[in-house]
């Protein structure tokens, strides 16, 4: 076997073997991605892509990309470890390191056979591939490699941060919840409410919440409220702004369960901002509620990640039809989501 040191390649050198490959006749797969912390996931996936052809390369994404793609907080490995890490799996015969967020630039010099791509940008996801047409430009194919559900180093980084408690009691639950994002889904998107004068229940929302009560599913709001690390709304006003939604919720008869708040600004890194499933992992722990049995209502595609990510059935209101997204069910109104939910809940899963 090929030393590793040996696997991990600067593009001038890898396109003199890409060379060599081609005199021998050697069909050449290329897939790409960031590899932090390297899991059971990557290794299945890039054993099916090796499948595809005689000889494998794989783009790693420098620490900078990365860091544009993820985060301030990614990667936790740095780029010369990664690489290295990847080099270490027998279907692997190449590793370079690329500094874009897309792999364009190398692919247009290597000119690989096969371009492989995760199964979630397989259609009809409607997810953009801008290498496609540089790919079939000279002949090549795209293909899709299988996803392992649950996989995944953002799951494994929260898994490692979730207080061991959450944990337990996590899957220990045994029944469904409904989990709420707030504004634009319970209320009047206000941008950064912060006067509690303003809150309105959406249209629909009193008589859903009201009949996921009667049918014993408890309820949590789970929100991200950026407008306290920005500074825009300060604790007082976002105190006051919840309990006008417990007000308006009370006087119709719906009492929540939880209500569980991310404060910080994007550029924190935080691990609870959804799409983090962190918050919503929590709520399912503290109402003693199983994540695979449980609901995720919001209006914003991160609400529907965040719920897939939590390993929730997901619900996206007032999504146009066709947009891409991560929900199991686009509602076009409150009665349409209960209607779904309510079945759901209610059939052994």
């Amino acid at each position: 076997m090929r030393d590793p040191a040996d696997k991990v390649v600067g593009l001038d050198t890898l396109l003199v073997v890409r060379a060599a490959w081609r005199a021998g006749g050697k069909a050449v797969v290329w897939t790409n991605g960031c590899f932090d912390l390297l899991h059971a996931g990557h290794a299945r996936s890039l054993r099916a892509a090796a499948a595809l052809g005689d000889a494998l390369v794989v783009g790693v994404n420098s620490d900078e990309s990365v860091r544009r793609l993820k985060g301030p907080t990614r990667p936790v490995v740095p780029e010369g470890e990664r690489a290295e890490l990847v080099a270490e799996l027998g279907c692997v015969d190449r590793v370079v390191v690329f500094g874009e967020d897309t792999p364009e630039r190398v692919l247009s010099l290597l000119r690989p056979d096969v371009h492989c791509k995760g199964a979630d940008y397989a259609p009809p996801s409607g997810k953009p591939i801008p290498e496609r047409a540089l790919v079939e430009g000279y002949g090549g194919k795209v293909e899709f490699l299988p996803l392992e559900p649950g996989l995944s180093t953002s799951s494994l980084i929260e898994r490692i941060r979730m207080p061991e408690g959450a944990v337990f009691f996590m899957h220990s639950g045994t029944r469904p919840a409904v989990l709420l994002d707030r504004d634009g889904t319970l209320i009047e998107d206000q941008g950064y409410p912060r006067d509690p004068g303003r809150v309105r229940l959406l249209p629909g929302v009193a008589e859903a919440l009201r009949s996921f009560k009667a049918a014993g599913l408890p309820l949590a709001v789970v929100s991200n409220q950026s407008g306290l690390g920005r500074g825009l709304v300060s604790p007082e006003g976002a105190r006051a702004v919840h309990a006008r939604l417990e007000e308006l919720l009370a006087a119709e008869g719906v009492r929540l369960d939880g209500a569980y708040y991310c404060p910080h600004a994007p550029q924190e890194g935080c691990a609870c901002r959804k799409p983090s499933p962190a918050l919503l992992l929590r709520a399912c722990a503290d109402l003693g509620a199983a994540p695979a049995l449980s609901f995720m209502v919001g209006d914003k595609p991160s609400d529907a990640e965040g719920g897939k990510r939590a390993g929730c059935s997901s619900v996206l209101l007032g999504t146009p039809p066709g947009e891409p997204s991560e929900a199991d069910f686009v509602a076009a109104s409150w009665e349409q989501a209960l209607a779904w939910i309510i079945v759901r809940a209610a059939t052994p899963r």
